[in-house]
């Protein structure tokens, strides 16, 4: 979000409700109290489930492009990739159709279906093994940042009413609560976040967020790390009145692997979402 533009229309809205009111007295209506916050994040958190069972008949299309800036913020090459995104459990599964605006030859659909097929298989073991209720710890020492790790290392502050794309949503900002001590790098990572979510509290679903790291943090075995300062924005949107989903994607890396430098950003958007089944995608390749 940019900020000068958010504080010029925050300063023209003000002075457009101050000049109304002097015009037109009149007695102001009473805001609707809030609800607690940590509880409302908890109540996303426990709607997720059902909210898989909703995304999963869905495909779309994203289109991401990617470029890499040098140390004068320069553009020194973009990529530029087209796929279909389909999903199985919680896992975002991408296919490749084409980059640089060219579709893929046959060699290489074959090549690209194959992974993904293979993505369709790991992402179906990983629903079973949360169905099942198996212990985080052991799924492949993946690691997540789940609500509750979130609500543990962070303070949440300012939270009020606002409206997104004509929804009522609850607005509220997070950043690290030092007194905590973090268990487990999951913690550690959330613990160098700070930004602001918004929640549609009736869909119970997280419709935009905002988040930049306020400390260097370190991937891949220490070999890689992803740099202070490092932000990105995630929005969704009400797809068929019945789910929210990705709609717009944008963040700025700095980052460093192994004794090399990393600068770029990445914007991804999704469109033209449709109903199917994953079965129907394999078959249809086929």
């Amino acid at each position: 979000m940019n900020t000068r533009h958010l504080l010029r229309f925050s300063l023209s809205l003000a002075t457009t409700v101050l000049l109304s009111t002097s015009l037109f007295p009149q007695e102001a209506a009473p805001a609707r109290p809030l609800p607690a916050i940590p509880a409302l994040i908890q109540s996303v958190h426990q709607n997720q489930k059902h909210v898989e069972e909703l995304v999963k008949d869905y495909i779309v299309t994203k289109h991401e492009e990617q470029q890499e800036l040098d140390g004068k913020g320069n553009v020194k090459k973009t990529e530029v990739k087209d796929y279909e995104v389909f999903y199985v459990g919680h896992r975002e599964i991408s296919r490749l159709i084409s980059e640089e605006g060219k579709p893929l030859d046959e060699r290489a659909q074959k090549k690209e279906q194959e992974r993904v097929d293979k993505q369709i298989r790991l992402a179906r073991e990983e629903q079973a093994r949360r169905d099942s209720g198996e212990d985080e710890k052991n799924r492949r020492g993946e690691i997540r940042l789940s609500p509750s790790t979130f609500l543990r290392v962070s303070r949440l502050v300012n939270p009020r009413r606002e409206q997104f794309h004509g929804q009522e949503v609850i607005a509220f900002g997070f950043e690290p609560n030092l007194s905590v001590k973090p268990q487990g790098r999951a913690e550690e990572i959330a613990q160098k976040l700070a930004g602001t979510v918004w929640v549609n509290e009736a869909d119970k679903q997280i419709v935009r967020l905002e988040a930049r790291l306020l400390d260097n943090v370190s991937v891949g075995a220490f070999i890689a790390s992803i740099k202070k300062g490092t932000a990105f924005e995630f929005e969704q949107k009400r797809i068929n009145d019945e789910v929210w989903m990705p709609s717009f994607m944008h963040a700025n890396f700095d980052a460093r692997v192994l004794f090399s430098g990393k600068h770029g950003n990445v914007k991804v958007l999704y469109t033209d979402y449709r109903k199917f089944r994953v079965e129907s995608v394999i078959k249809g390749v086929e």
